[in-house]
């Protein structure tokens, strides 16, 4: 059996869903190689509430170490896409690797970082779960960097079918499987799943919200106007931020009933509770859909990005959907319509059950995979 596995994704940046993901990687790393040391690959350099966030201290190391496991476990945060565009140089580069292929490229750069001194991390094996893949502009400067990585798995679970469609484009020789996200594993993540019923707390609408370049203040504008609207007929808002650094959300919601995830000063249960007084969320962040849905409140996904429409076909069953742009009153109208749904409790029990259920298959394709290696 393995000695020594590493779990890597965008891990120790203080971004809640990332670290629900990592916390998720690392039990189930735990559960396949119960002996194994493991290791956590974290790019960040304020990443030391790691070690209390899983509840045991761990190695951190960085994906330029030269450390060699016999696995590599990539368990999401982030995802493979890159929607920006580069220079001319990445553009004619990018042509040449979908012209020829990967591998010459990846010898070349392999060779680079090794004159360099930065070998980065190298394993026997590697595998994906709960990976989303999109689309990548022509001349994205991810693009090369990505692939190299993409072309490396011997085991690959998606979490959606359009990653599935997209990774397959890309016609890279292993297994890939569609699945969902690692969150809807709430049993490594979340002590308490009950769903409280809708009458059991006072109506609460709450906003997960996010730093965008595209439309933010426009959206912003229709979510205090919104807001305001809500207040005057008596219903509770709340604000949460699942990631620090946006700055420019703080600056316009701070000054309301805002909670801020900071793992290295609130505990993960406590955030919780908070989210939990909510009876609907209206969000811009995946995550916020989904752990919303995991602790049992509907969701109104705004969709700023293709992401958001993955989240919503997730919650096919219970969840909103709103372009971006959106407008204060077809925003209201939609919580409105959603608060008065009698049906939404069990609909988010559904949505969940059926992630769940994709999920927990997608673990046992890749335990078995793993015994096959053994």
């Amino acid at each position: 059996m393995a000695s020594k596995v590493i779990i890597r994704g965008y891990y120790g940046f203080g971004n809640l869903g990332d670290d629900v993901l990592m916390l998720v990687s690392y039990k189930l790393i735990r559960k396949i190689f119960p002996q194994a040391d493991v290791l956590v690959c974290s790019n960040s350099n304020t990443n030391e509430y790691i070690h209390s966030f899983l509840g045991e201290r761990v190695q951190l190391i960085k994906d330029h170490d030269p450390v060699v496991a016999d696995w590599i476990l990539d368990g999401g945060g982030g995802v493979y896409f890159d929607f920006s565009s580069a220079s001319k140089i990445y553009k004619l580069l990018n042509t040449l690797l979908k012209l020829f292929g990967i591998k010459w490229f990846k010898f070349l750069y392999k060779k680079y970082r090794n004159i360099k001194g930065a070998p980065g991390i190298f394993s026997k094996f590697k595998a994906g779960i709960g990976i989303g893949v999109g689309t990548y502009s022509g001349s994205s400067s991810k693009y090369y960097a990505d692939m190299i990585l993409l072309s490396e798995y011997n085991f690959l679970s998606v979490r959606d079918t359009e990653s599935e469609s997209n990774i397959r484009k890309m016609g890279f020789n292993y297994p890939v499987f569609a699945a969902s996200d690692l969150a809807f594993l709430t049993q490594y993540w979340c002590s308490q799943t009950r769903i409280n019923e809708p009458e059991s707390k006072s109506t609460c609408v709450g906003f997960i919200l996010r730093d965008w370049k595209f439309n933010a203040a426009s959206d912003y504008a229709s979510v205090k106007e919104t807001t305001k609207r809500l207040q005057a007929m008596d219903i509770k808002v709340m604000f949460f931020s699942f990631d620090r650094i946006d700055s420019a959300y703080k600056k316009e919601f701070g000054e309301c009933d805002f909670n801020e995830w900071n793992p290295a000063e609130v505990g993960l249960e406590n955030y919780l509770a908070k989210l939990r007084q909510c009876s609907l969320v209206v969000t811009s962040r995946a995550h916020g859909g989904i752990m919303a849905a995991c602790l049992g409140i509907p969701a109104i996904c705004i969709a700023i990005e293709p992401k958001l429409k993955v989240v919503h076909q997730m919650l096919k069953n219970s969840s909103g959907l709103l372009e971006s742009p959106i407008a204060p009153d077809a925003l209201l109208a939609e919580i409105q319509s959603r608060l008065a749904r009698k049906d939404l409790v069990n609909s988010v029990r559904l949505d969940v059950e059926l992630n769940r259920i994709k999920m927990e298959a997608a673990y046992q394709k890749l335990s078995e995979f793993v015994k096959q290696t053994v």
